[in-house]
């Protein structure tokens, strides 16, 4: 069995298979994305074991790890490493979206989570070549999404297709969110305007990623400039990642 079979909910996917602007395709079996690992069954564990992966990272916060920690995975160094010190699962940012609209809270959490410093120090892991690596979170889809995008962006592929891998979530996570709008259907039939915005809560949406490379850009100017000085990645560095964890096609 491969991590394929491990069920969608999950969201456990990897990074190898998308294409670079310059015509590479980013390896397999050494990029791994998840949401929360204390989910999987003992049959979905044993599939993760057998990855042998180097280093597991989780995103979450200290509350969060606290209450549902990470099964131990054969052969993985863990690592505590929470992208913000908030709650952010889906129920962490309902709690909070209650002292907040739906749109500015997750404005202002796709707008931070770019300069955590957990993302500099996983950078630092992958361009010592310490792979392969999983990192997660709750549902894997903020916190996880918005490090996803930048490794694939860090490896050459555009905004475009970095966004696509981001956008799974949705369809991974496709019956969580269906049963998140129908706890409240009640609330988005009396107030049709804010279903888009629980959405956004529950998945994925396109405006939230485009919105952290526009707190990027309007910080650092290009993103290049936000590897070399937020992430501590230089030309050559990159040029390293590209080399370790892209490849030409056919090879």
């Amino acid at each position: 069995m491969t991590h394929s079979s491990i069920r969608k909910r999950i969201n456990f996917r990897e990074l190898g298979g998308y294409k670079t602007e310059d015509g590479k395709t980013v390896k397999y079996g050494l990029l791994y994305r998840s949401g929360a690992l204390c989910d999987l069954k003992e049959k979905e564990r044993k599939i993760v074991d057998e990855l042998n992966l180097k280093h597991i990272f989780d995103l979450r916060s200290d509350s969060e790890i606290a209450r549902l920690p990470d099964p131990v995975i054969a052969g993985a160094e863990y690592h505590p490493a929470g992208a913000i010190e908030e709650d952010a699962s889906v129920s962490g940012l309902r709690r909070l979206m209650q002292r907040n609209t739906r749109y500015e809270h997750l404005k202002y959490l796709y707008g931070i989570l770019p300069f955590c410093s957990a993302y500099r120090q996983i950078f630092a892991y992958l361009k010592k070549g310490e792979v392969p690596v999983l990192f997660h979170c709750s549902a894997g889809k903020d916190r996880t999404g918005v490090l996803a995008y930048l490794i694939l962006r860090a490896l050459g592929c555009s905004h475009e297709t970095a966004s696509r891998d981001y956008l799974l979530s949705n369809r991974y996570r496709a019956g969580e969110i269906r049963m998140y709008l129908d706890e409240v259907a009640a609330v988005t039939k009396m107030t049709p305007k804010i279903e888009h915005e629980i959405r956004a809560l529950a998945g994925a949406a396109q405006e939230n990623i485009d919105h952290t490379l526009e707190a990027i850009e309007k910080r650092y100017g290009t993103i290049e400039t936000y590897f070399e000085q937020a992430l501590e990645c230089s030309e050559e560095d990159i040029r390293r990642l590209r080399e370790m964890y892209t490849e030409s096609r056919g090879n």
